[in-house]
């Protein structure tokens, strides 16, 4: 072991290179020895290593076979999921919308789009048009094809819409980090998940909730196929901008930008790429035309209709021009307004952050001019490539070196490691086009609009504000901090070498520049010294930049950090906008998942706890044993409890499964048939005049339950007792066979309540299978001396039984109080609500489309079914109308 311990003395020979010039072999003391002064394998000294650290051969070949065959599993992995940025952006997106799964609002148009599919799955038939638009034309079926599955369960569509959302924000870093930067990937994704109408269209069940996912998916695969350069991205690419284009027309705007990729994608002249290529192009088109053909099937059989006159309305529309765009984009950047929720903790926070969107619109703009000179530069840049060559050999062999030329900068090759690549045509250029064209394709084609531009039209295109911005805050510093730290190290260098007048001629080039008409060096120089004499104090400045020039690039000058400085003061500043967007966004999340939000907001009520009160009714019906289950739907939203009932009805297992009816309780109640156990009231509207008639009358209803859905909102169930037992007495008329009016009475004002007209009625007919259900009109004629006045009501469920009562609660006119002697007269009418259908031979279709006034008549008189008089004269008329002298005054119960 002496030998290790002592160094051998250090011994250098001098040798001859193939050149003839001297080398040195340095010994094993002077650094790295020569292979033939090197001691081998077998004669060097080895050093002792301890029993801990010597592996075992037990041990060593299991772990070395297992690493050979994790290499390539380890190879196989993405980059991206090793980016520490990655896990970042996702937890924060998961973190904001995870918690809403369970508190996803149910509104309007989700009714009417789960009703579609709900009778589509009850009737096992597709979906061939989706609902309408705000146009007027009947949307492509795309949504309703994907929510399907979901009919019976709209809680499996959120958790669906929920993940495809969160995905989007994943494949925008993936996107961005592989064609950019990770700090540029970071920065976009936080900025995306923390926004909060993005979040908020990240778990509204809607069809524009999947719009973001689908043309962020269409992104990526663009990208893919153009600046990656990968085989096979024209299908998936296709196929995910159709599906975006059937949700909304809006992402048609893509359309320059595929035809463009298909341009620049262009294969390499080889036989097997281009045969690729063609495939994957036959491939792509073929699956969007399959994902057409329902559309293309519905405009056949209806002989466009429906929706040829809307588009033409639209198009004949006068067009104006406004900022409504630029508010719309406003909006969609900026935090949601403060009374989404009605007065909550929220409410105060957007007014803080009022200066946010106005910060982004600018720093979108700014990033977008500098995405434009990346682009220009290249292209302005290749005459001075063509020249340069020639230029460098004529001032390389020049017959004589001027101080003038000498004081040219120079080129260096120091390089720094955050320099980035030169503005070019790097690998990059190709995924700047859609961050810079789509923008300006969308507004081209929505500045000048004949309807309103909403933000869930526009949102599609903050992912690209945002990787804008990133891109902006994350480039532009770094090359900017590389050119000034490049014209210091110049000035640096060869500031000590400019004599006096050729400084006098660079400080004052309007005395010998271009322009002044001084071609010769030597006058030039003469005319230098001149104005030097005559300016003595341009000549003092140009000799004190001279000598300060050192403490500008120097030791102590911090210059040598602004490489670093700068970029990361631009980062933080990003990461601060990112902050407050999610500190927002976080306060807004907190107040919907700790159920703050009023249930007359934007929160509204969940499907979950739709749910929730549906399966308590269904338990209370059990307990009752009851057979009917009503919904006192909404008069504003007719379409909530028509698909609670018809999703009540697909879900029935059994046949002692109650059946669900919904109606609206203004004009009208429904009671169960005489015999009957009591049925059931789900209460989701509490205003009707017919609904509070019900709670007037006594032994009519009895409360049951009460169900709590929402802030300020709770549902009450009642269970109703059944029609009353005939009298022996003859029933006052009878319609057509399919009504039988029971009594008449009047009830004076009470208790809040107008006076008022009650009759009874009992349905004589149930509803033949189908989506069709009649709806009955009652024209209330009350016939004084003086004249007449008359009154409408309607009363139309989702379906008839035959047995069940009709209570009708008409106010009466106010000229009725001075008249003591009038009497009745009733007209009843039916039309048919029903949903069209057409049919392409066995194939029949699903729409949603609503079709009124389907054989609509007045109803004849009489016991036994007749023609429906459609055009009746009056003599007919007369005939149909029931005659009752004033019905009695019935004492308040």
């Amino acid at each position: 072991m002496a030998a290790l311990t002592t160094p051998p003395a250090k011994r250098t020979k001098a040798t001859t290179t193939r050149n003839n010039k001297p080398s040195t072999t340095v010994g094993a003391s002077g650094g790295r020895p020569s292979l033939a002064t090197r001691p081998s394998l077998a004669t060097r000294p080895l050093p002792a290593l301890s029993p801990r650290l010597t592996p075992r051969p037990s041990l060593r070949r299991p772990l070395m076979a297992a690493s050979r065959l994790l290499r390539p599993f380890m190879a196989a992995i993405p980059p991206w999921l090793l980016h520490w940025e990655f896990w970042l952006v996702l937890a924060v997106a998961a973190w904001l919308r995870l918690p809403a799964i369970n508190h996803a609002p149910f509104m309007s148009d989700d009714a009417l789009l789960f009703l579609q599919v709900a009778r589509a799955q009850h009737d096992h038939l597709l979906p061939f048009t989706g609902i309408y638009s705000s146009i007027l034309t009947l949307n492509l079926p795309a949504y309703s094809l994907i929510i399907l599955p979901f009919a019976s369960n709209p809680h499996g569509a959120v958790v669906l819409t929920v993940l495809a959302n969160i995905a989007a924000i994943a494949l925008l870093y993936i996107t961005a980090a592989r064609y950019f930067s990770r700090p540029a990937a970071l920065l976009a994704g936080l900025l995306l998940a923390g926004a909060g109408y993005d979040t908020w269209m990240s778990i509204f069940l809607w069809q524009n909730t999947l719009l973001l996912p689908l043309m962020l998916g269409a992104l990526y695969f663009w990208c893919r196929g153009v600046a990656g350069r990968r085989a096979f991205w024209i299908t998936p690419h296709l196929i995910l901008l159709t599906l975006a284009i059937q949700i909304h027309p809006i992402a048609a705007s893509f359309i320059p930008i595929t035809l463009l990729g298909l341009l620049l994608g262009l294969p390499p002249l080889k036989l097997r790429a281009i045969f690729l290529s063609r495939i994957d192009l036959i491939l792509g088109i073929a699956a969007s035309f399959l994902l057409l053909v329902p559309t293309l099937l519905f405009e056949f059989a209806s002989n466009g209709a429906i929706d040829g006159p809307a588009y033409q309305q639209w198009l004949s529309a006068p067009k104006h021009q406004d900022g409504q765009l630029f508010q719309s984009l406003t909006t969609a950047l900026s935090p949601l307004p403060g009374d989404y929720f009605g007065p909550t903790a929220y409410t105060s926070v957007p007014a803080h952050l009022a200066w946010l969107a106005p910060l982004l619109w600018r720093l979108w703009a700014i990033g977008s001019l500098w995405l434009a000179l990346t682009l220009l530069i290249p292209i302005l840049r290749l005459p001075i490539r063509l020249f340069t060559p020639p230029i460098r050999f004529l001032i390389r062999h020049l017959p004589h070196t001027t101080s003038a030329t000498a004081a040219l900068p120079t080129t260096t090759t120091t390089s720094h490691p955050t320099t980035p690549r030169p503005l070019g045509f790097d690998a990059t250029w190709r995924a700047r086009l859609p961050l810079l064209l789509w923008p300006a394709i969308l507004f081209a084609l929505t500045i000048r609009h004949s309807s309103p531009v909403y933000p869930h039209y526009v949102f599609i295109i903050t992912p690209i504000a945002y990787l804008t911005i990133a891109l902006f805050l994350t480039e532009a510093p770094i090359r900017l901090t590389t050119l000034l730290t490049t014209i210091l190290r110049h000035y640096r260098t060869h500031a000590r070498h400019i004599d006096l007048p050729t400084t006098t001629a660079l400080v004052s080039p309007s005395l010998v520049g271009k322009g002044s008409g001084v071609r010769s060096l030597r006058t030039r120089r003469a005319l230098a010294r001149r104005a030097a004499v005559r300016s003595p104090s341009l000549v003092g400045s140009a000799r004190r930049a001279t000598r300060l020039s050192p403490s500008l690039v120097g030791k102590g000058s911090g210059v040598r950090f602004l490489p670093h400085a700068l970029p990361t003061l631009c980062i933080l500043f990003a990461l601060l906008l990112a902050f407050n967007q999610l500190a927002a966004t976080n306060t807004w999340m907190h107040v919907l998942t700790s159920g703050q939000a009023w249930g007359w907001s934007w929160g509204a009520i969940s499907d979950t706890s739709y749910t929730r009160a549906l399966a308590t009714v269904n338990t209370q019906a059990a307990r009752l044993h009851s057979r009917q289950v009503y919904i006192a739907a909404d008069p504003t939203d007719p379409y909530m409890g028509l698909y609670w009932a018809q999703r009540q009805n697909n879900l029935a297992t059994t046949p002692t499964a109650p059946t669900w009816t919904s109606y609206l309780p203004g004009d009208c109640y429904l009671t169960p048939p005489h015999g009957a156990p009591d049925a059931l009231l789900l209460a989701t509207n509490t205003s009707g005049l017919a609904y509070q008639e019900l709670l007037h009358q006594r032994g009519a209803a009895r409360l049951i339950a009460t169900l709590p859905m929402a802030r300020g909102t709770s549902y009450p169930v009642y269970a109703i007792a059944p029609d009353s037992a005939p009298t022996s007495r003859a029933p006052l008329a009878t319609v057509n066979g399919e009504l039988r009016l029971q009594s008449a009475i009047t009830a004076p004002a009470a208790n809040g309540l107008p006076a008022r007209l009650i009759t009874r009625w009992t349905v004589l007919t149930s509803t033949p299978p189908g989506p069709a259900v009649a709806q009955y009109h009652f024209h209330l004629l009350f016939f004084t001396p003086s004249g007449y006045t008359d009154a409408w009501s309607i009363c139309q469920p989702s379906i008839w039984l035959a047995g069940e009562g009709i209570t009708l609660v008409t106010p009466l006119p106010h000229r009725l109080a001075t008249q003591p002697n009038w009497q009745l007269g009733i007209i009843v009418s039916r039309d048919t609500h029903s949903w069209y259908q057409p049919h392409i031979g066995a194939l029949q279709m699903e729409t949603s489309k609503e079709l009124l006034g389907l054989d609509y008549g007045v109803l004849p008189l009489g016991a036994t079914p007749s023609a429906i008089l459609t055009h009746p004269t009056q003599s007919a008329l007369d005939h149909a109308t029931i005659t009752l002298p004033q019905p009695p005054l019935q004492p308040d119960p």
